[in-house]
């Protein structure tokens, strides 16, 4: 059977979908881990865009935000610790 427009899995996304944010497993992938995904809400370098009862959406320029934080050497759990003193 022979479908036009259709790309094998309906699971599998063509690069013309838009993606306006992540979720939580694709947030910590993008980090790198769920810890370090945990650590940068923590400090509040991530905020949901979107919480709602089971979606919950990071902001793609957040993540981006926060790569460029810790490439230049910034730690989150250093900046959630010294906002608490």
């Amino acid at each position: 059977m022979l479908c036009i427009g259709y790309l094998g899995s309906p699971m599998i996304k063509s690069p013309n979908t838009i993606k306006y944010g992540f979720r939580p497993p694709e947030a910590a992938y993008a980090l790198g881990s769920e810890k370090l995904l945990a650590e940068c809400v923590a400090a509040g370098w991530i905020k949901p865009a979107v919480k709602r009862h089971k979606l919950t959406l990071y902001d793609r320029a957040a993540i981006a935000t926060c790569w460029t934080r810790i490439l230049a050497g910034e730690m989150p759990t250093e900046a959630h610790e010294s906002r608490a003193r």
